[in-house]
C-alpha cells in the first residue's frame, strides 16, 4: 500500500502530465482542462491545491497538505530537506523546465520552451544537473556592516539597513523597515519576534523558531524542511529543495513612449511581462528615471492584459519600487520590470547594476523573469544595469530611426502572435547580437531590437 508521501508525489506526477498537456494558453489565459476546478482566474487541482482542496477556496493548515482531495499533516520531509529515495519523483535531476504546482498563488512555474531544458527558446540549450545555466561572474561583495551604504550590495530578499544587510520579514531589529525593533521595550509577557515584516508575540502555526527567527521551514530556501538546509536552486517547496527552473532575461528595444507604438510592439511586450504561465502573476516595476511616456505606455499594456482575466500583481505600490527596495521585493516577485531610464546617467546606471546584482542573479536563477525596456537618452543604455550581473552583454546601443523590423523568431513565446514584419516608432534602439535569441531584428544595420535569453 501506498504511502501518502507516494500518493502525494503520484498526483504531482499527474499534474505535471496534464500541464504538459495544456491547460489553455500560459500567453493569453487560462483555460481548465478535465480534473481542474475554474476557481477565480485560474485553474486548480482539487485533489493537490492546498488553497483548493476538495473544492475551490477549502484552504488547508499552514502544516498540511493536500492529498486526494483532503488536508492532512501526515507528512514529514526527510532530515536533509531532499527527496526520500524510496518516492516516486517527478522531477528530474537534468531538466530545469518540469512542472511543479505553486501553493502560494495557484498557477504553475512550467517549462516554456517545450524543449525539456533550461536553454534559450529554441536553442535546444541544456542546463544540465538542475543548474539554471546563468555564467558565473564575479560580482560586487556582499555588504558587512562597513562602508557606505549606497555601496552596499545585498542578496535577494534582504535591506540595506546602517550598511548592513537584513532580511526584513524575519529580522526582529528591523522587522518591517530598517529600525523597527520588536523588543525595543521588553513586554511583560515574553519576547517578539518577526513573522512577515509585523512584530508578533509568539510564532504561530507553520512557523519554526530558528535562531530567534520565526522561518516557514515549509517555503524558506536557506532553511527548507529544517534550520539551516540551504536550497542551491533557491526553490523550496513543501520543505522539499526544488530543481531549477528556467529563468528568461528580455531586453527591448522599444521604450513605448510613442503615441502610436502599433499592436505588434505591444504584443511583444505583453508576451514578455506575462511570460509565466500564472492567472495572477507578482510583478515589480522600476520606473525612478524613466519619462512620464513611457511608463504609461508600459502600464497601458499591464491594464490592458489585465481585462483579459490576467492579472499582474504589484508587490510595490503604484509608483513602482525604490533603488533600495529592488533586492528585497524581488524575492516576492515573478517579473520585474525596468522601464527604460531615459533621465538617468551611465553612473547611475552602472551602481543600480552593482547594488542589484546578486539580487538579480538569485532572482533569474531561481526562474524569474527580468523585462527591461530601451530607448530615450543619451545614455549607454538601460540595459547597463544588467551587465553587472553578467546576464547580458552588447557594446552599446544603436538609435534607430521609425522603420520597418523583422520578426527573426516566430516560433520564440515572446513573439506569439507578432506578425513577421512591423514598423518601429521613434526611440528604438538596436543592439549587437549577443548569446541570446534574436526575436526581432533591423536586417539594414545587422542590429538586434528584441533579445531573449534563457537557461
Amino acid at each position: 500500500m501506498k504511502s501518502l508521501r507516494t500518493a502525494f508525489y503520484v498526483s504531482l506526477a499527474a499534474l505535471a502530465a496534464s500541464v504538459s498537456a495544456g491547460c489553455g494558453s500560459p500567453l493569453v489565459g487560462l483555460e481548465c482542462e478535465d480534473g481542474f476546478n475554474q476557481c477565480g482566474p485560474g485553474c486548480f487541482d482539487p485533489e493537490t491545491d492546498r488553497n483548493h482542496c476538495g473544492g475551490c477556496d477549502i484552504a488547508c493548515a499552514a502544516d498540511e497538505m493536500c492529498i486526494s482531495g483532503g488536508c492532512t499533516d501526515d507528512f514529514q520531509p526527510t532530515p536533509d530537506g531532499g527527496r526520500d529515495a524510496g518516492d516516486a519523483d517527478v522531477s528530474d535531476a537534468g531538466d530545469a523546465g518540469d512542472a511543479w504546482p505553486d501553493p502560494g498563488e495557484g498557477g504553475m512555474d512550467a517549462e516554456i520552451d517545450g524543449g525539456g531544458d533550461g536553454g534559450a527558446v529554441g536553442d535546444g540549450g541544456d542546463s544540465g544537473g538542475g543548474d539554471s545555466g546563468w555564467a558565473d561572474v564575479e560580482l560586487p561583495p556582499l555588504c558587512t556592516g562597513a562602508g557606505s551604504p549606497a555601496n552596499c550590495v545585498c542578496d535577494l530578499g534582504e535591506l540595506v539597513c546602517e550598511a548592513d544587510c537584513v532580511s526584513p520579514q524575519v529580522d526582529t531589529f528591523n522587522c518591517g523597515v530598517c529600525g523597527n525593533n520588536c523588543n525595543e521595550t521588553p513586554p511583560p509577557m515574553g519576547q517578539y519576534f518577526c513573522v512577515g515584516g509585523s512584530c508578533v508575540l509568539n510564532c504561530g502555526m507553520g512557523f519554526t523558531v530558528c535562531d530567534v527567527r520565526c522561518l516557514d521551514l515549509m517555503n524558506d530556501p536557506l532553511n527548507c524542511g529544517g534550520c539551516g538546509n540551504v536550497c542551491e536552486s533557491g526553490l523550496c517547496e513543501l520543505g522539499l529543495c526544488l530543481d531549477a527552473t528556467a529563468g528568461h532575461v528580455i531586453v527591448i528595444g522599444h521604450d513605448l513612449s510613442s503615441p502610436v507604438n502599433t499592436a505588434a510592439v505591444r504584443r511583444i511586450a505583453e508576451n514578455a511581462m506575462f511570460l509565466p504561465p500564472k492567472a495572477a502573476i507578482r510583478g515589480l516595476v522600476y520606473r525612478e528615471f524613466s519619462t512620464t511616456a513611457s511608463a504609461d505606455g508600459v502600464e497601458s499594456v499591464i491594464n490592458t492584459v489585465a481585462v483579459s482575466g490576467r492579472s499582474f500583481n504589484r508587490v510595490a505600490g503604484p509608483a513602482g519600487a525604490t533603488a533600495q527596495e529592488v533586492p528585497v521585493l524581488l524575492a516576492q516577485s515573478d517579473v520585474f520590470v525596468i522601464i527604460s531610464q531615459a533621465n538617468a546617467t551611465n553612473t547611475v546606471l552602472n551602481e543600480r547594476g552593482d547594488s542589484w546584482s546578486r539580487a538579480l542573479l538569485a532572482f533569474v536563477r531561481r526562474g524569474g523573469v527580468i523585462v527591461l525596456f530601451d530607448g530615450g537618452g543619451t545614455h549607454a543604455g538601460t540595459q547597463q544595469i544588467l551587465e553587472q550581473a553578467g546576464l547580458f552583454s552588447a557594446p552599446g546601443r544603436t538609435p534607430l530611426t521609425p522603420r520597418t523590423v523583422n520578426v527573426e523568431a516566430p516560433a520564440d513565446a515572446v513573439s506569439t502572435l507578432v506578425p513577421n514584419r512591423y514598423m518601429a516608432q521613434a526611440e528604438t534602439v538596436g543592439y549587437t547580437a549577443n548569446d541570446g535569441t534574436v526575436v526581432v531584428s533591423d536586417r539594414a544595420s545587422g542590429q538586434a531590437i528584441v533579445i531573449h535569453i534563457a537557461r
